[in-house]
């Protein structure tokens, strides 16, 4: 949107670069940041599947925090505080929602080794502060909303679903029985992803497998 009326009042700039303000957050914050909520549910990934990716970085030694807002606005508007809950109370993670502004979370996103998410505000900003992202994109248009960017690496299902898009993204949830977009994104691709921008910062751009 931002692009478009730059051009249409010809101004000539880096469209491909966004800029939002960063500060400094007030606590520690761990080197991978994740995030498991959106406005739409069906763009949500299995509680099963974050729980295991969560237990493995933190074998592999990283610390996981978890960003979003105070956990009654997550439920509300982001469908996600029962899932978050849960992981909470399973997985070694750390809550920061609600406890940073926006600037601080730019901030300990710029600090991060590394952000995990869904399609959502978080990937945005993680994006604008430069920091490797690896997002999860299923019932929402990544062709649209995936800045081609080279730290942003994209984990598409195995199994898509073109139901959403025949809709025009109105609908809330999946329309499907069973949600097989973001349930064939599976905790291994995942995890390969993970150790590849880990490694070394880059990777190709999309990954199907």
């Amino acid at each position: 949107i931002g692009e478009i009326l730059c051009r249409l009042a010809r101004v000539e700039t880096d469209f491909l670069r966004t800029e939002v303000p960063a500060a400094e957050p007030p606590i520690a914050t761990p080197p991978v940041l994740i995030a498991t909520g959106g406005n739409r549910s069906a763009k949500l990934w299995p509680l099963r599947h974050w729980e295991r990716v969560i237990r493995w970085l933190h074998d592999e030694g990283l610390g996981v925090g978890l960003l979003g807002s105070k956990p009654s606005d997550q439920q509300r508007f982001y469908h996600s505080a029962k899932d978050e809950a849960y992981l909470l109370e399973r997985t070694p993670l750390l809550d920061l929602r609600g406890k940073l502004t926006l600037p601080q979370v730019a901030g300990a996103l710029q600090r991060a080794r590394l952000c995990l998410t869904i399609d959502n505000g978080i990937m945005h900003l993680a994006l604008a502060v430069r920091t490797p992202t690896v997002a999860l994109f299923g019932a929402s248009p990544w062709r649209l909303w995936a800045p081609p960017v080279s730290h942003l690496h994209l984990v598409l299902p195995a199994e898509p679903c073109n139901l959403c898009e025949e809709n025009r993204f109105r609908n809330d949830g999946c329309l499907l029985p069973r949600h097989l977009c973001m349930e064939s994104i599976t905790p291994g691709a995942v995890i390969k992803r993970l150790q590849a921008v880990l490694a070394s910062g880059v990777a190709s751009p999309v990954d199907r497998t």
